[in-house]
Protein backbone atom coordinates (compact mmCIF):
# COMPACT_ATOMS: atom_id res chain seq x y z
CA UNK A 1 0.00 0.00 0.00
CA UNK A 2 1.17 3.28 -1.04
CA UNK A 3 0.02 6.80 0.95
CA UNK A 4 1.20 10.30 -0.70
CA UNK A 5 3.58 12.95 1.22
CA UNK A 6 3.76 16.31 0.30
CA UNK A 7 7.57 17.35 0.18
CA UNK A 8 8.59 20.78 2.51
CA UNK A 9 9.28 23.56 -0.16
CA UNK A 10 13.13 23.84 0.10
CA UNK A 11 13.39 19.59 -0.80
CA UNK A 12 10.85 19.53 -4.30
CA UNK A 13 12.98 17.90 -6.72
CA UNK A 14 14.08 15.19 -4.80
CA UNK A 15 12.53 11.49 -4.53
CA UNK A 16 11.71 10.44 -1.59
CA UNK A 17 10.94 6.48 -0.57
CA UNK A 18 10.64 6.13 3.38
CA UNK A 19 10.07 2.20 4.27
CA UNK A 20 7.82 1.95 7.33
CA UNK A 21 7.72 -2.13 7.95
CA UNK A 22 7.38 -4.63 4.84
CA UNK A 23 4.65 -3.49 3.38
CA UNK A 24 3.83 0.12 3.47
CA UNK A 25 5.96 2.69 2.26
CA UNK A 26 5.56 6.60 1.22
CA UNK A 27 6.09 8.10 -2.50
CA UNK A 28 6.46 11.72 -2.67
CA UNK A 29 3.99 13.71 -4.51
CA UNK A 30 5.63 16.47 -6.52
CA UNK A 31 3.86 19.87 -8.15
CA UNK A 32 3.79 20.22 -11.52
CA UNK A 33 6.54 22.14 -12.85
CA UNK A 34 4.62 24.32 -15.43
CA UNK A 35 1.67 25.28 -17.84
CA UNK A 36 0.98 26.86 -20.75
CA UNK A 37 -1.07 27.13 -24.03
CA UNK A 38 0.44 25.91 -27.04
CA UNK A 39 1.68 28.24 -29.39
CA UNK A 40 0.98 31.21 -27.50
CA UNK A 41 2.30 33.01 -24.37
CA UNK A 42 0.83 33.69 -21.23
CA UNK A 43 -1.97 36.47 -21.51
CA UNK A 44 -1.21 36.97 -25.59
CA UNK A 45 -4.50 37.91 -28.04
CA UNK A 46 -5.47 35.10 -30.06
CA UNK A 47 -7.73 36.46 -33.06
CA UNK A 48 -10.38 34.11 -35.12
CA UNK A 49 -13.34 35.00 -37.10
CA UNK A 50 -16.51 34.47 -35.86
CA UNK A 51 -18.01 30.96 -36.41
CA UNK A 52 -14.59 29.56 -37.15
CA UNK A 53 -13.26 26.79 -34.65
CA UNK A 54 -10.23 27.40 -32.84
CA UNK A 55 -8.14 24.13 -30.69
CA UNK A 56 -6.92 25.54 -27.60
CA UNK A 57 -3.83 23.12 -26.24
CA UNK A 58 -2.87 23.19 -22.76
CA UNK A 59 0.26 21.18 -21.86
CA UNK A 60 0.82 20.49 -17.50
CA UNK A 61 4.06 19.07 -16.97
CA UNK A 62 6.02 16.93 -14.78
CA UNK A 63 3.61 16.29 -12.24
CA UNK A 64 3.76 12.89 -9.72
CA UNK A 65 0.66 11.79 -9.38
CA UNK A 66 -0.38 12.84 -12.90
CA UNK A 67 -1.63 16.19 -12.96
CA UNK A 68 -4.88 17.44 -14.51
CA UNK A 69 -6.27 20.65 -16.70
CA UNK A 70 -9.16 22.30 -16.32
CA UNK A 71 -10.50 25.29 -18.63
CA UNK A 72 -11.97 28.46 -17.67
CA UNK A 73 -13.89 30.75 -19.98
CA UNK A 74 -14.16 34.22 -18.30
CA UNK A 75 -13.70 32.73 -14.76
CA UNK A 76 -16.41 30.13 -14.91
CA UNK A 77 -15.13 26.43 -15.54
CA UNK A 78 -15.69 24.47 -19.13
CA UNK A 79 -17.41 21.73 -18.75
CA UNK A 80 -14.87 18.89 -18.57
CA UNK A 81 -16.81 16.36 -20.94
CA UNK A 82 -15.94 18.47 -23.62
CA UNK A 83 -11.87 18.51 -23.13
CA UNK A 84 -9.79 15.74 -24.57
CA UNK A 85 -6.75 15.07 -22.36
CA UNK A 86 -4.08 12.98 -22.74
CA UNK A 87 -1.78 12.06 -20.22
CA UNK A 88 1.83 10.73 -21.04
CA UNK A 89 5.23 10.22 -19.23
CA UNK A 90 7.50 13.00 -18.87
CA UNK A 91 11.22 13.12 -19.72
CA UNK A 92 11.88 13.64 -15.79
CA UNK A 93 11.57 9.68 -14.11
CA UNK A 94 8.80 8.75 -12.59
CA UNK A 95 6.80 12.02 -13.73
CA UNK A 96 3.77 12.77 -16.05
CA UNK A 97 2.64 15.10 -18.38
CA UNK A 98 -1.03 16.19 -18.99
CA UNK A 99 -1.96 17.54 -22.61
CA UNK A 100 -5.65 19.27 -22.38
CA UNK A 101 -7.24 20.29 -25.84
CA UNK A 102 -10.69 22.75 -25.84
CA UNK A 103 -12.44 22.91 -28.69
CA UNK A 104 -13.98 26.83 -29.19
CA UNK A 105 -16.53 27.98 -31.86
CA UNK A 106 -15.80 31.58 -32.24
CA UNK A 107 -18.76 33.63 -31.39
CA UNK A 108 -19.46 37.37 -31.44
CA UNK A 109 -20.07 36.93 -27.52
CA UNK A 110 -16.57 35.52 -27.10
CA UNK A 111 -14.72 38.72 -28.51
CA UNK A 112 -12.95 39.70 -25.17
CA UNK A 113 -13.17 36.88 -23.52
CA UNK A 114 -10.58 35.59 -21.01
CA UNK A 115 -9.95 31.42 -21.61
CA UNK A 116 -7.61 30.19 -18.25
CA UNK A 117 -6.30 26.62 -18.52
CA UNK A 118 -5.46 25.80 -14.37
CA UNK A 119 -3.34 23.11 -12.92
CA UNK A 120 -4.88 20.59 -10.96
CA UNK A 121 -3.04 18.87 -8.31
CA UNK A 122 -2.93 17.50 -4.76
CA UNK A 123 -0.04 19.89 -4.35
CA UNK A 124 -2.16 22.81 -5.01
CA UNK A 125 -4.91 22.18 -3.49
CA UNK A 126 -4.09 24.27 -0.39
CA UNK A 127 -1.03 26.09 -1.96
CA UNK A 128 -0.81 29.95 -1.78
CA UNK A 129 -0.80 30.31 -5.38
CA UNK A 130 -1.95 28.49 -8.47
CA UNK A 131 -0.35 27.61 -12.11
CA UNK A 132 -2.62 29.32 -14.61
CA UNK A 133 -2.01 30.02 -18.39
CA UNK A 134 -4.56 32.68 -20.48
CA UNK A 135 -5.38 33.64 -23.61
CA UNK A 136 -8.03 36.58 -24.44
CA UNK A 137 -9.69 36.22 -27.90
CA UNK A 138 -10.33 38.99 -29.91
CA UNK A 139 -13.19 37.54 -32.93
CA UNK A 140 -13.51 39.14 -35.79
CA UNK A 141 -17.42 40.09 -36.40
CA UNK A 142 -19.43 42.27 -38.06
CA UNK A 143 -21.20 45.29 -36.08
CA UNK A 144 -25.46 45.52 -35.03
CA UNK A 145 -27.40 47.35 -37.77
CA UNK A 146 -27.88 51.38 -36.96
CA UNK A 147 -30.33 52.57 -34.62
CA UNK A 148 -31.64 55.92 -34.37
CA UNK A 149 -32.77 57.56 -31.54
CA UNK A 150 -33.79 61.46 -30.83
CA UNK A 151 -36.51 62.32 -33.28
CA UNK A 152 -39.59 59.69 -34.51
CA UNK A 153 -40.85 59.99 -37.51
CA UNK A 154 -44.32 61.18 -36.32
CA UNK A 155 -43.04 64.52 -34.44
CA UNK A 156 -43.19 67.80 -36.05
CA UNK A 157 -40.27 69.62 -34.87
CA UNK A 158 -40.62 74.02 -34.17
CA UNK A 159 -37.99 76.34 -35.93
CA UNK A 160 -35.59 77.30 -33.09
CA UNK A 161 -35.58 74.65 -31.11
CA UNK A 162 -32.22 72.36 -30.45
CA UNK A 163 -32.51 68.43 -31.58
CA UNK A 164 -30.06 65.45 -30.64
CA UNK A 165 -30.22 63.16 -33.13
CA UNK A 166 -28.36 59.66 -31.91
CA UNK A 167 -27.27 56.72 -33.94
CA UNK A 168 -26.41 53.18 -32.44
CA UNK A 169 -24.36 50.51 -33.24
CA UNK A 170 -23.85 47.50 -31.22
CA UNK A 171 -20.81 45.35 -31.26
CA UNK A 172 -18.52 45.05 -34.34
CA UNK A 173 -14.70 43.82 -34.42
CA UNK A 174 -12.77 45.73 -35.85
CA UNK A 175 -14.42 48.63 -34.23
CA UNK A 176 -16.82 50.12 -36.76
CA UNK A 177 -17.63 53.44 -37.86
CA UNK A 178 -20.63 55.58 -37.57
CA UNK A 179 -21.34 58.75 -39.54
CA UNK A 180 -24.02 61.11 -40.01
CA UNK A 181 -24.88 62.19 -43.69
CA UNK A 182 -27.38 65.37 -44.59
CA UNK A 183 -28.98 64.77 -48.06
CA UNK A 184 -26.16 62.42 -48.99
CA UNK A 185 -23.38 64.73 -48.12
CA UNK A 186 -20.81 63.78 -44.98
CA UNK A 187 -22.16 65.22 -41.72
CA UNK A 188 -20.55 64.36 -38.82
CA UNK A 189 -17.33 61.49 -38.66
CA UNK A 190 -17.51 61.68 -35.02
CA UNK A 191 -17.57 58.33 -32.88
CA UNK A 192 -17.49 57.46 -29.51
CA UNK A 193 -17.49 53.54 -28.20
CA UNK A 194 -19.82 52.83 -25.09
CA UNK A 195 -18.30 50.23 -22.25
CA UNK A 196 -20.27 48.13 -20.18
CA UNK A 197 -22.11 50.68 -17.53
CA UNK A 198 -21.41 53.33 -19.62
CA UNK A 199 -18.03 54.45 -18.97
CA UNK A 200 -15.20 55.15 -20.54
CA UNK A 201 -12.40 52.85 -19.01
CA UNK A 202 -10.46 50.54 -20.86
CA UNK A 203 -11.23 47.73 -18.85
CA UNK A 204 -14.90 48.08 -18.97
CA UNK A 205 -16.44 45.27 -21.68
CA UNK A 206 -17.15 47.35 -25.16
CA UNK A 207 -21.12 47.49 -25.92
CA UNK A 208 -20.82 49.24 -29.25
CA UNK A 209 -20.39 52.72 -31.17
CA UNK A 210 -22.50 55.71 -31.19
CA UNK A 211 -22.70 59.06 -33.16
CA UNK A 212 -24.62 62.12 -31.45
CA UNK A 213 -25.39 64.77 -33.52
CA UNK A 214 -26.54 68.20 -32.03
CA UNK A 215 -28.75 70.27 -34.69
CA UNK A 216 -30.48 73.64 -34.58
CA UNK A 217 -33.71 73.48 -36.27
CA UNK A 218 -34.60 75.93 -38.99
CA UNK A 219 -37.47 76.11 -41.83
CA UNK A 220 -34.39 74.68 -44.26
CA UNK A 221 -34.35 71.13 -42.24
CA UNK A 222 -38.24 70.56 -43.13
CA UNK A 223 -37.72 67.31 -45.30
CA UNK A 224 -33.96 67.29 -44.69
CA UNK A 225 -32.95 63.58 -45.05
CA UNK A 226 -30.72 62.63 -41.99
CA UNK A 227 -28.95 59.42 -42.62
CA UNK A 228 -26.78 57.07 -40.42
CA UNK A 229 -24.08 54.79 -41.83
CA UNK A 230 -22.17 52.29 -39.64
CA UNK A 231 -18.65 51.04 -41.49
CA UNK A 232 -16.37 48.50 -41.13
CA UNK A 233 -13.16 46.45 -42.48
CA UNK A 234 -15.50 43.52 -42.28
CA UNK A 235 -18.11 45.18 -44.51
CA UNK A 236 -18.59 45.47 -48.56
CA UNK A 237 -21.51 47.87 -48.27
CA UNK A 238 -22.49 50.22 -45.35
CA UNK A 239 -25.57 49.55 -43.21
CA UNK A 240 -27.46 52.71 -43.42
CA UNK A 241 -30.93 53.61 -41.25
CA UNK A 242 -32.27 57.42 -42.24
CA UNK A 243 -35.06 59.50 -40.85
CA UNK A 244 -36.68 62.70 -42.77
CA UNK A 245 -37.50 65.52 -40.37
CA UNK A 246 -40.43 67.58 -40.27
CA UNK A 247 -40.44 71.61 -39.52
CA UNK A 248 -42.82 73.71 -38.36
CA UNK A 249 -42.76 77.55 -38.39
CA UNK A 250 -44.61 80.51 -38.87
Amino acid sequence: MQEALDLVPERRGFTWFLQLGENKSYVARLAPSAVGIMGWGDGAVVEVVEGTTLTLECVVTDGRPPPQAAWYRAGLQVDPAIQVDRIEPSTSPRRWTVTSQLRVTALAADDGRLFSCQAVHPTLENGPTSLVASVTLSVLHTPGPPIITGYDPSEVLLAGERRTLSCKSSGGNPRPWVLWYRQGRLLDDTTTTLRAGGGVDDLEEVQGVVNDHELAVTPGEDGAVYECRVTSDLLEFPLTSNVTLTVYWV
